[in-house]
């Protein structure tokens, strides 16, 4: 055995042994993955502000991680085994007040008629992370979620970039800039990136649906995957094939590698996933450099290679023993968000939530997969 495969034979074998202890524990992750967010709907509640979906997000990230956090870590015995097996785990956010907008290719059947073909790429990015003991991405999966408040249809663009094959390109001064650093692009094409096409699509895209009178959330599948509805035990066995399902179930989805899509972030990545990871080499590379603007580290050069801004991204949040560091950003429930700072490579960042595993026992000398 090579020691590149020897390594990755080692990667691999210890996710495993993440995986069955986040299986054993998979009550405790739903249960309070949803107390997380009736705690964040709690707090907000006497608050006269008037609350939108981004508002919702940002306290999430603030007030519901913290929760989370404490609950997942201190109360439930998932913290305790992790620590004995060499694991840590941290759920970090990041909050932007605004999302990268795109434009969807207007040649396209979908798009025609549409008085406005540009949209949010989503409200919120769920990113799961296991790294090494030095931050080194080792394996990553994410999906994307456009939040909506009770049952508001969603159309439009919104509709069409989720639920179609359709094109799309990133609403940036400076395009340029994110092609010659970007894989599989050609620069004759004004709308190079896709979302996978294959079924189904409900893993990497959903609806995150808001009810702030009942204190709960619900992530809605998409039209084109609602095929079969399933018993309540099968929630978080394959989330994929319900209509709707808890939040927590995706949360338990992605540390155990059922749900979202996977995500490479290497110098060239095989061409047959290129566009996921391109499109996800986008949106963390905006994060990291927003923020750079808003009170995280700095970076000590003006462009990091492919790959390290998620190690950058995650590298905020260092000192998992210290779950009172788990937020980066504006404040969420601000009326008033501070203007756009442009930066060589886009302006705007997206909401992320980081769900960050360290293996404190594997150390890596080479990239991520």
């Amino acid at each position: 055995m090579t020691p590149m495969n020897k390594y990755r034979h080692n990667t691999y074998r210890r996710y495993k042994i993440f995986i069955q202890i986040a299986k054993r524990y998979w009550y405790d992750i739903v249960k309070y993955s949803e107390k997380s967010w009736k705690h964040t709907f709690d707090i907000i509640e006497g608050i006269t502000l008037k609350h939108n979906e981004p508002s919702y997000v940002g306290a999430y990230l603030y007030y519901g991680l913290s929760q989370l956090n404490r609950d997942l870590l201190i109360k439930s015995l998932f913290g305790k085994e992790l620590d004995m097996n060499g694991f840590q785990l941290k759920f970090g956010g990041i909050f932007v007040h605004q999302n990268p907008i795109v434009e969807v290719e207007p040649s396209n059947p979908s798009v025609k008629g549409l008085s406005r073909r540009t949209c949010e790429i989503g409200d919120l990015l769920i990113i799961f992370t296991f790294v090494d003991k030095n931050n080194v991405p080792l394996i990553n999966r994410a999906f994307l979620s456009q939040a909506k408040i009770d049952d508001t249809p969603v159309r439009g663009a919104q509709r069409i970039l989720y639920e179609k094959d359709v094109r799309f390109r990133f609403k940036r001064p400076l395009e340029e800039n994110i092609q010659k650093n970007s894989c599989a692009v050609t620069r004759h094409n004004r709308y190079p990136r896709r979302f996978p096409s294959r079924w189904p699509k409900s893993r990497g895209l959903k609806y995150l649906r808001l009810y702030p009178l009942e204190k709960e959330t619900r992530l809605e599948l998409l039209d084109r995957d609602k095929f079969c509805p399933c018993l309540e035990y099968c929630y978080c066995r394959r989330p994929w094939c319900c209509n709707e399902y808890p939040f927590g179930c995706s949360i338990f989805g992605l540390m155990t590698g059922q749900d979202g899509w996977k995500f490479s972030l290497n110098p060239n990545p095989p061409l047959y996933i290129c566009g996921w990871n391109h499109i996800m080499h986008d949106l963390i590379t905006d994060t990291a450099h927003r923020v750079s603007t808003l009170g995280g580290l700095k970076k000590g050069k003006d462009r990091f290679n492919r790959g390290q801004y998620l190690s950058y991204l995650v590298s905020q949040f260092n000192r998992f023993e210290n779950i009172n560091e788990h937020f980066i950003g504006m404040n969420p429930l601000d009326p008033e968000p501070p203007g756009k700072t442009e930066s060589p490579e886009g302006p705007n960042g997206i909401n992320t939530m980081l769900i960050m595993v360290k293996d404190t026992k594997t150390e890596s000398e080479h990239t991520q997969e």
